[in-house]
């Protein structure tokens, strides 16, 4: 596997606008804002609609904006973004109509299988770990990293040696190459794992992350 090298959204610069700001009189003034990963389905008839799993293997949401259109510079449909909204309903995680607050696209992939030998080097830079978690077929990770302009080693591979084995071994990969240290911007990642998630044999993942956070390389199991 040849390393793909990419250039590292993070999502402090990707922040767009879509709502004006809030109103203190308006009708979600006694509101707190939600944000979640979600994944953009399109401009519909009805609205700009979206849809996630909070966690695991909870219900579908499906959340749509009456009279929104999300714009393909912003978002282009698959897309896995950063979601600000209020529901209508006054009620959180449960599908309904909402007005959208802001939309940001984050780091996006497909789930990598590597040979051992590729996974040399996968623990070079660490990050600064803040979550990982499973939302159906996706893992979602946001974190701390070193800012750069300069593209660097960035994804989530799976050691092919463990792919029949009832936990397959997923590393997350970074190595910001020659760039110098710097200070450190929040980023997300979310990786779909179906490709391993799907095998009869797979009843889980184990994740190993180089988290400068604590003492030892930490390691995260999601079951089915």
């Amino acid at each position: 596997m040849k390393q793909l090298l990419v250039s590292l959204i993070s999502i402090t610069a990707l922040l767009v606008a879509i709502s004006s700001c809030r109103n203190d009189d308006g009708p979600f003034n006694d509101q707190a804002a939600l944000y979640d990963i979600v994944t953009f389905e399109g401009n519909k008839t009805a609205g700009a609609v979206f849809s996630f799993q909070r966690y695991d293997d909870s219900p579908l949401i499906t959340l749509t904006a009456p009279k929104t259109e999300i714009p393909l510079s912003t978002a282009k449909i698959g897309n896995r973004v950063i979601l600000g909204y209020y529901p209508h309903s006054g009620k959180p995680y449960q599908t309904d109509n909402i007005s959208v607050l802001s939309v940001s696209r984050i780091n996006q992939d497909t789930l990598r299988i590597a040979n051992p030998s590729e996974l040399t080097g996968w623990d070079t830079t660490p990050v600064w770990l803040n979550s990982i978690w499973r939302s159906g077929k996706w893992i979602n990770v946001y974190m701390r990293v070193d800012y750069s302009n300069e593209a660097r080693v960035f994804n989530l591979s799976a050691d092919s040696t463990t792919l029949d084995e009832p936990f397959i071994d997923l590393y997350l990969m970074h190595d910001i190459l020659d760039a110098p240290q710097n200070f450190s911007r929040r980023a997300y990642i979310s990786v779909d794992i179906s490709n391993v998630w799907q095998r009869p044999t797979c009843q889980g993942v184990r994740i190993f992350v180089n988290d400068k956070n604590r003492p030892q390389k930490a390691t995260y199991s999601f079951s089915k």
